[in-house]
């Protein structure tokens, strides 16, 4: 199985499920989810730049809520959009460690078409699981 992400229904929110064959590979899906989000043609967004940053977490759930917020704040201060991912994780004293390499593009409105706004991650509802052969998350974006 290759991953994917898939946005669930939800009253007022964006809830998102996130997958794949192994950690990272789920993290990746999870920030591409996100950008999805962000902007609506997440296929027009070129690998002209990298950008590299890390988080680390006690658990893997706050790993991923500030993976994901870094995402936020980039694009928020920066105007920067990814559309693709290199990340390992690794243990960190004493949790988790994310060293990521973003590839994107400085977000054009006469390139990309904006979506939704996302205020925020969200602790409610996140979880993060393993299957027979699949790590799934499951997360919320306040909009």
């Amino acid at each position: 199985m290759t991953g994917g992400f898939e946005y669930l229904d939800h009253t007022s929110d964006v809830l998102v499920r996130a997958y794949g064959t192994g950690l990272e590979e789920a993290f990746e899906q999870a920030a591409r989810a996100l950008m999805g989000i962000l902007i609506q043609n997440l296929q027009s967004v070129s690998p002209a730049l990298r950008k590299c940053f890390s988080v680390s977490g006690n658990s893997l759930e706050e790993l991923l809520y500030k993976y994901l917020e870094e995402f936020l704040y980039i694009f928020d201060t920066e105007r920067l959009v990814f559309s693709s991912f290199e990340i390992k994780i690794g243990n960190a004293e004493p949790g988790f460690k994310a060293d990521v390499i973003a590839y994107g593009e400085k977000f054009n409105q006469l390139k990309h078409r904006p979506g939704i706004e996302v205020k925020a991650v969200t602790y409610h509802m996140m979880n993060i699981s393993q299957h027979e052969d699949t790590i799934e998350m499951l997360f919320l974006l306040d909009i």
